[in-house]
């Protein structure tokens, strides 16, 4: 801070400050010196002592308040003043509060302030003007001692200005506190939890999505009504009612669906324990890979070990759980590297527990990933191939099969967010609007793959007799093309309606 004195100005205070002292001591000396004789000459001793030190003191309060105007203008010219009036207001009304249960106030701050400099020089830069005592005060004081009875007057005042401040200073308090409450608030409205039940339109959570899921039963319903059932579904309503779910056409594809059906049913209830039970509060990084692995490892293993009956004697790239295996580990991993990022960036979603991670995606979730995937899309394989041989080929069918594809996709998006919401280390900003607009973001990937996955070996014959038999190559390409259609749909999604920055965190 610089200093509001001029040089004359600086000049004139240290003359006063020295003609002062001077007063002082020759003011205390029992015999009169030159300058009381001069001053005082009609006077006696006593009175001439009373007189310089009279003197002196009006020297002092003058100086006094012209610091006290040069300490006002600095607090108007400085910007934060305010924060430290912020700061000392709590000081202030603990010291008032603390005075009327004590009696000795200097004891009551001992830690928060310094010991005091001497008393003129605390007086000559504190708050107030000083005030010229009366004239008919004892002078047989200790040096300084002429101003005990101003320090008392003083002290009054101080408490009564002090009082004053405290309403003044609190109100600039409250308006910074009440600024950093509606921030809060904000802050909380931004990050609604989903214990609030509250979408985004306002009204509950569980309406909005009876709603969602009521508009699908009615178009399904109304479609189903237009459709035409085939020739073979009328004269197989004796048979087994699980006939027209499974691949006839190709033993192993029939096979490896019921082998897929068997193996997540194990991992499902392993999930359903761990869940439970909290048993992941215990895992590390390596619990997690070694988890997720034992989830997705006999899907690739276990066929290769011990073949099914279908396929033994077939090359193993020709074998179909071979090749689902395939599809659906380029599909989970592209899924996983990339897709993920975008709920990082359009849902500010995020993992939470310590794992190994590539590319900001924990390595665990790639396995879990292909383990969940398996399941899915064996479970539609059989609810579309119902549809595709129980009903005869038009345009209501056509229609029917896309929007059972679109329910099924956000179906499927909805019941894992919805499970997944048990595990607290994958977190959402909002998990409300992760339920509506999370899981038709989500269902963007099974929109593609469910239809494409079905065509890998279901018609092993085709109408000419010829044999549509999918080599590995194609299965690799296929795979690859979906990913890249399911790319294009997210993105468009991303700048069409939520227009948020993509990033790709590392």
């Amino acid at each position: 801070m610089t200093s509001g004195f001029s040089e004359s100005e600086s000049t004139v205070f240290f003359f006063f400050c020295f003609l002062s002292f001077f007063c002082f001591f020759f003011g205390r000396s029992s015999s009169s010196s030159v300058l009381s004789a001069s001053s005082c000459s009609s006077q006696s001793p006593r009175r001439s002592k009373v007189s310089l030190k009279v003197v002196g003191f009006s020297i002092i309060a003058r100086l006094d308040t012209k610091m006290h105007k040069w300490r006002e203008r600095e607090r108007e010219r400085d910007p934060h003043l305010i924060i430290i009036i912020i700061k000392t207001t709590f000081v202030l009304h603990e010291k008032t509060t603390r005075t009327k249960r004590r009696t000795n106030q200097r004891a009551a701050f001992p830690k928060l302030f310094a010991p005091p400099p001497p008393p003129l020089l605390s007086r000559l830069f504190s708050e107030g003007p000083l005030r010229t005592p009366n004239s008919r005060s004892p002078t047989r004081l200790p040096f300084f001692g002429i101003f005990e009875g101003h320090f008392q007057k003083e002290k009054m005042i101080e408490k009564k200005n002090t009082q004053k401040s405290i309403q003044t200073d609190l109100h600039f308090y409250l308006f910074f506190v009440f600024k950093e409450r509606e921030r809060e608030r904000e802050r909380e409205r931004e990050m609604s939890s989903p214990e609030d039940g509250v979408g985004d339109g306002g009204e509950p959570v569980q309406v909005t999505m009876a709603k969602i899921f009521s508009s699908i039963v009615f178009s399904c319903v109304v479609l189903g009504r237009f459709l035409t059932k085939t020739k073979r579904a009328k004269t197989t309503r004796n048979g087994s009612v699980l006939s027209s779910f499974q691949c006839e056409t190709n033993p192993s594809k029939k096979a490896s669906e019921k082998f897929i059906f068997v193996t997540s049913a194990l991992w499902i209830v392993s999930i359903i324990i761990v869940i439970a039970f909290e048993l992941y509060e215990q895992f590390t990084r390596w619990h997690y890979i070694m988890y997720c692995g034992s989830c997705a490892v006999p899907y690739i293993l276990y066929p290769i070990w011990r073949p099914f009956e279908e396929d033994r004697g077939k090359p193993l790239l020709e074998r179909y759980i071979v090749k689902a295996n395939v599809w659906i580990a380029i599909f989970s991993f592209v899924g996983n590297y990339v897709w993920t990022h975008y709920f990082y960036s359009v849902l500010k979603a995020k993992y939470t527990f310590d794992a190994h991670r590539l590319n900001d995606v924990p390595i665990s979730m790639f396995l879990m990933t292909h383990a969940y995937f398996m399941f899915y899309h064996a479970m539609t394989n059989s609810i579309l191939r119902k549809i595709k041989t129980s009903y005869e080929k038009d345009v209501y069918r056509d229609v029917f099969y896309m929007v059972v594809v679109a329910a099924l996709a956000y179906t499927t998006a909805f019941m894992e967010t919805l499970t997944i919401c048990a595990f607290p280390y994958w977190e959402f900003t909002n998990r409300n609007m992760a339920y509506t607009l999370g899981s038709a973001f989500y269902g963007i990937y099974f929109i593609v793959s469910f239809p494409m996955f079905l065509l890998v070996d279901e018609d092993v014959l085709s109408a000419k007799g010829k044999k549509n038999v999918y080599s590995m190559w194609r299965v690799v390409w296929e795979s690859l093309g979906s990913c890249m259609l399911v790319t294009l749909l997210l993105d468009f999604v991303r700048v069409g309606m939520t227009d948020v920055d993509f990033t790709m965190k590392h």
